[in-house]
């Protein structure tokens, strides 16, 4: 079992700014965390869906879905949707193997 000091669930935003991020989105957004792109679409990320404000990746907080829409686009779709899950997944995992954190239980062979 692997341990996170939090985990986020965003269903996503509306498109374009009249609609805003998401309240959990818009708190990160707030302490720092996110930062929403130049035409309200979603939030920066990297190509494997880490976080991204100013220039410094977030590399503890993975953004998948429409939120990525601003880099991303098709990010709605199942397909596209399975593609960024992987990829956030191997994100996680090298921030895992990176900090030595060593999951236990089911995930040991991972």
């Amino acid at each position: 079992m692997c341990k996170f000091d939090w985990i986020v669930n965003c269903t996503g935003p509306g498109s374009g700014r009249e609609f805003g991020l998401p309240r959990v989105a818009m708190g990160l957004t707030h302490a720092g965390y996110l930062q929403e792109d130049p035409l309200g679409l979603g939030v920066l990320s990297t190509p494997n869906g880490q976080a991204v404000v100013g220039e410094k990746v977030i590399d503890d907080l993975v953004v998948i879905g429409s939120l990525r829409k601003a880099g991303e686009w098709e990010s709605t779709a199942v397909p596209d949707l399975r593609v960024q899950a992987a990829l956030a997944a191997d994100a996680i995992l090298h921030r895992i193997k990176k900090t030595h954190a060593r999951p236990i239980g089911s995930f040991a062979n991972l």
